[in-house]
């Protein structure tokens, strides 16, 4: 079993680029109806080097839309290389500090392969909720939980990929969870979803089988439209046994 785990971790790394979804993100960054249509403020939560929002920037190009680019990163290198890029890049740390932006700033606001590494969630998103116009686009990107390599593992007793204790992960996800999550309490709407790699298939296959099979992929991509000012408050007042970071309203 171990030797198949190894091999399987092989091929993994050949196909970590579809992990990002960027094809995915580029669609509803396509197809969404913005309110203002003239020049986009978009906002990138842990920017990395900027490629997310360099691909939604060209996208908005093709529809004759200026955008302004804006990250929030914490490493200094990709700092540097964002900034290099165009992109105003703040430095914060995403668990306990308020988010440097105006209420409902931001027409576009993508967060990817982040969600899975802190525990506060909720005091994220409700950041997320407030930066954000009523009617702008969310898109979140995570690992899949339900991934039917997850699954497979978890079938013979292995830990799943997303949520080993030695790795940085701290989260698991799922569509119908998340999905659950963000329109009960968060203040969205679910626009659509869909999912990127398919391991251990090499790309032109993990393509087809996730266009197929997005709930069977290795990442998870959920776009939401807010719909409503709203925080976590409601559900945070219950009792709880994790002391989670109450937000601001």
């Amino acid at each position: 079993m171990q030797s198949l785990i190894n091999k399987i971790a092989i091929l993994k790394d050949k196909n970590n680029h579809l992990n990002y979804g960027r094809p995915i993100i580029k669609k509803w960054v396509q197809s969404f109806s913005f309110n203002n249509s003239q020049n986009l403020k978009v906002l990138d939560v842990g920017c990395g080097k900027g490629y997310d929002l360099i691909n939604i920037h060209k996208t908005l190009s093709e529809r004759d839309i200026q955008s302004d680019l804006y990250g929030i990163e914490i490493f200094d290198e990709y700092k540097d290389i964002s900034k290099e890029k165009g992109i105003t890049v703040a430095s914060l740390n995403l668990e306990t500090d308020e988010f440097p932006y105006f209420d409902e700033y931001f027409d576009i606001i993508v967060i990817n392969q982040v969600l899975e590494h802190v525990k506060e969630f909720f005091w994220i998103v409700s950041e997320i909720n407030r930066v954000l116009k009523n009617g702008g686009l969310l898109i979140i990107g995570v690992p899949n939980l339900a991934s039917w390599h997850n699954r497979l593992l978890l079938l013979f007793g292995q830990q799943p990929t997303p949520i080993r204790i030695l790795g940085p992960h701290v989260r698991g996800y799922t569509k119908n969870d998340l999905v659950k999550t963000m329109t009960t309490y968060g203040g969205f709407k679910l626009y659509d979803y869909g999912g990127s790699n398919f391991y251990p298939f090499p790309p032109f296959i993990s393509k087809i089988f996730s266009k197929v099979f997005p709930l069977g992929s290795v990442s998870l991509f959920c776009a939401f439209k807010k719909i409503k000012k709203s925080t976590f408050k409601e559900f945070l007042s219950e009792r709880l046994e994790t002391n989670f970071k109450m937000p601001k309203s």
